[in-house]
């Protein structure tokens, strides 16, 4: 069976199809994403050449710093993922990174657990 394609709609089921996983059934995949991001997607998606130049254009401190990140979100339940990006990059481009994370809404008080919050974690790619 063929990959999916390495696009916005793809990758943005591929993250709710990892958030409905258990947390348990989830740590693979988070170890997967956080020891090698590149990786990870080129064995999950077809990804076009174009991209698969774009991603030899990035560093290895880009790419930690990028697979840190997601995994991170992925793995906390009371984390959302976003990645946003933009379509085709034009050919041998560099992409930009910009990272945001803040609280939405109020935290939640457990009994014994004090308060948890929700987060979003919004990753935006940019040429």
């Amino acid at each position: 069976m063929p990959l999916p394609d390495f696009n916005q709609t793809n990758l943005d089921s591929q993250i709710a199809y990892i958030k409905a996983m258990s947390q348990s059934s989830r740590a693979s995949i988070v170890e997967s994403i956080t020891n090698d991001l590149q990786q990870y997607l080129l064995d999950t998606f077809t990804v076009s050449i174009a991209w698969q130049t774009v991603f030899g254009n990035a560093d290895d401190t880009m790419w930690t710093e990028f697979g840190y990140s997601a995994a991170f979100a992925l793995d906390k339940t009371n984390w959302t993922l976003v990645i946003d990006f933009p379509g085709e990059p034009p050919t041998g481009t560099f992409f930009c990174i910009h990272i945001d994370q803040h609280i939405v809404g109020g935290g939640t008080y457990t009994p014994g657990g004090g308060v948890v919050y929700e987060y979003e974690k919004t990753i935006r790619i940019s040429f």
